[in-house]
């Protein structure tokens, strides 16, 4: 299979010269209304601090408590580094995983994969004020099937597929955090999907 190219600056994905749409791409179908109606400079700066966070817990992973962190995020790191504390999570199965199916027709980077109560489970990290169970079902859906593939076409072993759970970590400016485990209704991915497939085909991207 031809290798999968992510391009930072466009934000785009592609194998073999065919553009792929992202697992967050494909989520915008379940919150256009919410995105449409939002103040512009305020998601723009709700979307910095986000990257900034990311960031800043990535180098925590690296660094632990002695890593520097911008003022205006310190809770959510402390936050981040309170759940790594109280699941004992010391390492990362996979780490910033960027997968993508041609059969599928979407790609996506999964934030994290840790044994958490003796199963693999997905990490999806959000810092944003907004709470949409059903978006973030979507989207550990997607990244699960990503997953699944995966290690089937690698005849990855290192767990049992059928045993893999999801949660979001949503961390908070306070220094505290939410776990949101195994959420209903991700099946909606594939609705979404579906959707995306054929605008992509009248766009031209997809065969």
């Amino acid at each position: 299979m031809a290798k999968l190219i992510f391009n930072e600056e466009r934000h785009e994905y592609s194998i073999g010269g065919v553009i792929l749409p992202s697992v967050t791409e494909i989520c915008r179908f379940l919150t256009m209304d919410v995105a449409e109606g939002a103040n512009k400079e305020m998601r723009d700066a709700a979307a910095e601090r986000g990257t900034r966070i990311h960031e800043a817990c990535t180098m925590h992973d690296f660094e632990g408590d002695e890593c520097e962190v911008d003022g205006d995020i310190v809770g959510y790191v402390e936050a981040y580094a309170a759940f790594k504390r109280d699941y004992k999570i010391t390492e990362w199965l996979l780490y910033e995983h960027p997968m993508a199916s041609l059969e599928r027709f979407y790609a996506g980077t999964l934030d994290r994969i840790c044994y958490m109560d003796g199963s693999p489970t997905i990490i999806d990290i959000k810092s944003g004020t907004t709470v949409n169970k059903l978006v973030w079902a979507a989207q550990l859906k997607g990244y699960e099937l990503l997953l699944r593939d995966e290690m089937e076409e690698n005849h990855n072993d290192e767990f049992n597929p059928l045993d893999l759970r999801s949660a979001i970590l949503k961390l908070k400016k306070d220094g505290k955090y939410t776990l949101y485990r195994d959420l209903p209704h991700g099946e909606i991915f594939f609705k979404c999907n579906e959707l995306m497939r054929e605008i992509y085909k009248i766009g031209g991207y997809a065969s």
